[in-house]
């Protein structure tokens, strides 16, 4: 068997880690789905322009999808709180499991983009232009931040019925937003018309 370089054994801790995840809603299948739809956006933007994502690979871009969400696969429901801070705990603790894998610049490039991840409204707002590889993640997350059957799955976990319609009213502000103000490639606009009729999936972890 082909031995693994250290970047590949850090994607495959990132899968191992997501597997392990008590959040139903970040889980090990929203991390696959979220780097499976990463991949394809980054093809399709490297393709469209080249110059712009030359300094991305797809061993950045599954490092992200699979450690984005690692502090919430700690928790079996988020908190309020934790919407402010999860980008920054997630940033921590994939500095600390990577510290030994994966060299200074791009352990900084994916530390950055995960610790910003879940801004995508500051960044459309306030700082203009949007990073690569959080440009990708962006998109890549809202895809499956917008399916219909994961926010019902949300919805029916939730036994107050304030946060329940806190959900919907998420959802559905969470839609327009990125259909506005996101425009998605090719892609993300054919995956987001499958997504709104889709039944729940059942991912097997392998």
């Amino acid at each position: 068997m082909r031995k693994l370089t250290k970047e590949q054994e850090a994607i495959e801790l990132g899968k191992v880690w997501m597997k392990k995840s008590k959040d139903p809603t970040h889980d090990y299948g929203h991390a696959q789905r979220v780097t499976q739809n990463a991949l394809k956006v980054f093809e399709e933007l490297k393709e469209n322009q080249p110059e712009r994502f030359k300094e991305i690979d797809p061993g950045l871009v599954k490092l992200l999808g699979w450690w984005h969400d690692c502090y919430k696969a700690r928790f079996e429901k988020a908190s309020f709180r934790d919407l402010f801070i999860e980008g920054r705990e997630s940033e921590l603790i994939f500095r600390d499991e990577m510290k030994n894998y994966l060299k200074p610049e791009r352990l900084e490039k994916v530390a950055y983009a995960i610790s910003n991840h879940q801004k995508v409204f500051l960044y459309v707002f306030r700082f203009g232009k949007i990073p690569p590889l959080l440009r990708i993640i962006f998109e890549a997350d809202g895809l499956d931040a917008m399916r219909r059957d994961r926010h019902k799955m949300i919805i029916g976990q939730n036994p107050n019925i304030f946060r329940k319609l806190f959900s919907f009213g998420m959802h559905q502000f969470m839609t327009i937003f990125y259909k506005l103000f996101l425009p998605f490639t090719e892609y993300g606009r054919n995956t987001f018309k499958r997504n709104k009729a889709i039944k729940p999936l059942n991912v097997p972890l392998d």
